[in-house]
């Protein structure tokens, strides 16, 4: 009776020895160390408040993901100063490669112009943040150790939502042709609902970009055989939406999955069963106006406009 406690013993003591072994993290000693490379701004909306976000990493690339930037901020009048210190990671690596980063809360603004100034140890850059209801823009006026690759990023104005819709069909497959049978239908759905086709002005919205022809572009890869994107206007309640998403989820989850965004924050997936929205700010953040490039090959965009 003692040997299979004994031999389940060892079996658990193997497969923690092993589990740490493979563990990807590594303890290391962090005494901070300079910045030595840009830091690059790019702004994103909370749209649950809608309090603006400043995402800041450096151009270095570090062989832990987990490093972070030291800041702090004040404010004098409408003026925002930040101080970017030193780069820390605390004591465990986590053993894959990425900038350092931080995100600075800048709150909700009122529209108006708000003087930045940026402190670092490569050079102390100024710049102006103008604030407008459809806009937020920053003008540089002096050159330093920040820079935007992305200065100018939209609101999404209220009334909006938006998604994806992809096909976990194969080409190859005889379900395939159901897919634009059942995303006609969801359209058609929102329509009944009262959602009407929204044309919005080209450029970044943070959580997606609306190209020259007004079609709506995802960003990064889709990960479907091919997908279709929509935007609508729509003036209702939450509750409607939930509920058309989730019953496409439980009754054609097989041939499509559906994504639905709402001016809100909420956020609404086919393959969830919960019945309350999942806000983007308690998601960790997808979208960043330097990640633009990346774009599926199987991926199908129309112009729903």
């Amino acid at each position: 009776m003692k040997r299979p406690r004994l031999l389940a013993s060892m079996l658990l003591a193997a497969i923690s020895t092993i589990s740490c072994h493979d563990a990807p993290t590594r303890p290391v000693q962090d005494p901070g160390e300079p910045i030595d490379s840009k830091i690059l701004v790019t702004l994103s909306e909370r749209l649950n408040g809608r309090s603006l976000l400043m995402r800041c990493r450096t151009e270095r690339v570090y062989g832990c993901i987990n490093y972070q930037i030291e800041f702090s901020t004040a404010r004098w009048g409408s003026t925002v100063m930040v101080n970017f210190r030193d780069i820390t990671i605390g004591g465990i690596c986590f053993t894959a490669i990425g900038p350092a980063t931080c995100t600075i809360d800048l709150g909700s603004l009122s529209p108006g112009t708000y003087p930045l100034v940026f402190g670092v140890r490569t050079g102390t850059t100024k710049a102006n943040l103008i604030v407008t209801n459809d806009a937020y823009t920053i003008v540089p006026i002096q050159a330093g150790g920040v820079s935007f690759p992305s200065p100018v990023l939209r609101r999404i104005p209220d009334g909006t939502i938006w998604g994806l819709m992809g096909s976990l069909v194969p080409p190859y497959y005889p379900g395939f042709a159901e897919f634009d049978t059942l995303a006609n239908a969801f359209l058609d759905s929102l329509a009944a609902h009262g959602a009407e086709p929204a044309a919005l002005a080209p450029g970044n919205y943070g959580a997606f970009q609306i190209d020259s022809t007004g079609t709506l572009q995802w960003p990064g890869i889709t990960g479907y055989y091919f997908s279709q994107t929509y935007v609508r206007h729509y003036s209702g309640t939450s509750g409607p939406l939930h509920d058309l998403v989730d019953y496409f989820g439980r009754t054609a989850s097989q041939s499509i999955s559906i994504q639905l965004y709402t001016w809100r924050g909420e956020w609404y997936a086919s393959w969830l069963a919960a019945p309350a929205p999942v806000r983007r700010d308690e998601m960790s953040e997808r979208f960043d106006a330097s990640g633009w490039a990346g774009r599926s090959r199987n991926a199908r965009f129309r112009n729903l406009q």
